[in-house]
């Protein structure tokens, strides 16, 4: 019998291939499928012009309106690119980053980077150094007026209320509820002391900018003890940079319940050789990050989760459990 599912991803490929050799002059000699990601497929791909990435962009996670947004931050990707940011550099057709196939499938293909994705308690301080210094070149870039980017009226993310916020966790407490899933209302509860407490008049000090806005242990590669590359741009909108550190600094330094100051510390160093950061930005990014994350993880199927969102929802427990800590600064 055969996989429906895996009848679907071989076709998807055969009609990629064919695109790719139609408009964009590559043959696939090889492929294996990567398994990282959310929706979107990909396989690293051995070309008769050398090895790439071919991505898709899945039509589940993608509307119509979405993709003004994804051809500006891929355009943006290789221009950084250009000016020494170590990522891919997407091949281009007809001066377009983001291709279509004959049954309008999106897709990309993007220069293979070399690395290793290190994951959470195996970092080192040279590590997060090197990753900080070139986090505060990309922001330096993005933010510096030199590669004209467009203006924004406001953040993606607009910081809700105390009050708004309690609603919030009010309709998810009901939702748990109502679906007989009341051993999770402890994880809720510790969100909503944190919500009573979380200090907003320092957050909303985070100055606005250009970010990645997706700045994890997936989407970073290492080679011995610096980074190699930078992934998946997707997301890079007009929005808070201090939020890409503290999402950095979560990911890469916070590993088996405990928080490394000493590897934040090497982060910082790295990135304020590159880009303004001061004291009291620390705090205030940590909280912007809470504040903004802590709804996509905390939810009525937090139970079923994968790896990721578990991972994160634990990253989030931490800043409620040390928001006093983090908004007085004391935490490192």
């Amino acid at each position: 019998m055969s996989d429906p599912i895996l009848d679907h991803e071989q076709h998807l490929f055969r009609e990629l291939q064919n695109t790719v050799a139609d408009r964009l002059g590559m043959t696939i000699i090889h492929a294996v499928p990567i398994r990282f990601g959310y929706l979107n497929r990909k396989w690293k791909i051995r070309t008769d012009r050398g090895d790439y990435v071919l991505k898709q962009y899945s039509r589940a996670r993608y509307r119509e309106d979405h993709f003004p947004a994804l051809h500006a931050a891929l355009f943006t990707q290789n221009r950084l690119h250009d000016r020494g940011i170590p990522c891919p550099y997407l091949v281009m057709s007809q001066n377009d980053v983001l291709h279509v196939s004959s049954e309008g499938e999106r897709f990309s293909v993007m220069t293979f980077c070399h690395g290793n994705i290190v994951k959470p308690g195996f970092l080192i301080g040279r590590h997060l150094y090197h990753l900080g210094k070139w986090t505060g070149r990309m922001h330096r870039f993005l933010n510096d007026g030199s590669m004209a980017m467009p203006e924004e009226p406001e953040p993606q993310f607009i910081p809700p209320s105390q009050a708004e916020r309690m609603k919030h966790w009010d309709r998810v407490e009901r939702e748990l509820r109502s679906k007989y899933k009341t051993e999770l209302l402890p994880v809720l509860e510790r969100h909503r002391a944190a919500a009573a407490k979380i200090n907003l008049p320092l957050m909303l000090q985070s100055r606005a900018g250009w970010a990645h806005r997706d700045l994890w242990t997936d989407n970073l590669l290492f080679s011995a003890d610096r980074l190699s590359a930078i992934l998946d741009f997707d997301r890079l909108r007009y929005d808070y940079p201090e939020a890409d550190v503290a999402r950095a600094l979560m990911s890469c330094c916070f590993a088996q319940g405990r928080f490394d100051t000493s590897l934040a510390n090497a982060f910082l160093e790295g990135y304020r050789e590159e880009y303004p950061f001061e004291q009291e930005a620390l705090p205030r990014s940590l909280l912007m990050l809470y504040w903004m994350e802590c709804e996509w993880w905390i939810h009525s199927e937090m139970d079923s989760s994968s790896a990721p969102p578990v991972r994160f929802r634990e990253e989030m427990a931490w800043l409620a459990d040390h928001i006093d800590e983090i908004s007085n600064g004391s935490f490192i």
